[in-house]
């Protein structure tokens, strides 16, 4: 499973254009960005569209990096074209998150891969659920 993701990632960009890729965030960045959105309706009226991100994409080589790091060996790749419609780069701006919630990421790219990699290696086939 996560072969394939990393499979599909590599199509965004060509080794000879390092452009940002995408935005990802560490579940528990994300669960605790849910978390404070929560506690603001508390005592913030009406609602807002917050970006949860910290305005620096990754590249596909620095994802990959970061995986063959995190599991100890490097991943192999298959660099191809994006397809048509694909993004050159985007990425999430975290200003309001931090201006309406307080939050900010705490963790990066190397602890999302360790962790991504530690629960993959510990459950192979996902979620129990979705074994079918």
């Amino acid at each position: 499973l996560l072969r394939r993701r990393l499979e599909a990632a590599s199509a965004c960009n060509a080794p000879a254009k390092p452009e940002l890729c995408s935005h990802r965030r560490h579940v528990v960045d994300l669960a605790k960005a849910h978390v404070l959105a929560l506690d603001a309706l508390e005592t913030q009226s009406g609602h807002d569209v917050i970006n949860i991100g910290t305005g620096r994409g990754v590249t596909v080589k620095e994802m990959v990096d970061a995986f063959g790091s995190a599991c100890g060996r490097p991943v192999q790749t298959n660099y191809v074209s994006r397809r048509a419609g694909d993004l050159a780069s985007y990425f999430a701006n975290g200003d309001r998150a931090r201006a309406r919630l307080g939050w900010q990421a705490d963790l990066g790219l190397a602890e999302m891969c360790r962790d991504t990699w530690a629960w993959q290696s510990k459950n192979p086939e996902g979620f129990e659920d979705d074994r079918g």
